[in-house]
């Protein structure tokens, strides 16, 4: 229902399409679906909408802190490398597992 909001608003009345985002990251964080978050990352960006720039930030540390938990050294560095501006390296407990998939 948000994507349609966004989509309908987005050349008409950009308030309504911003806001619309935002409850969609907001829903999405709630339920735990952090991948599509992170499919909005270019979008949140260019928007600058700071609530959904926070959970943008989290659902991509969660997502580093799987990656490392499940031994997945290429996604957690594709993670970090791709959210390098968040500093999100440092805002995780396994340092030093990260350190050694770099």
């Amino acid at each position: 229902r948000y994507t349609d909001l966004m989509k309908q608003y987005a050349n008409k009345d950009e308030n309504i399409a911003n806001k619309a985002l935002d409850e969609d990251v907001a829903l999405y964080y709630k339920e735990g679906n952090f991948s599509a978050i992170l499919a909005y990352k270019d979008l949140i960006e260019s928007k600058k909408i700071p609530n959904a720039t926070q959970f943008l930030e989290k659902a991509a540390i969660n997502d580093l802190k799987n990656a490392i938990k499940a031994d997945n050294c290429i996604n957690a560095a594709n993670i970090f490398m791709r959210f390098s501006a968040y500093d999100i390296g440092q805002k995780i407990e396994n340092k030093k597992q990260m350190l050694a998939c770099l």
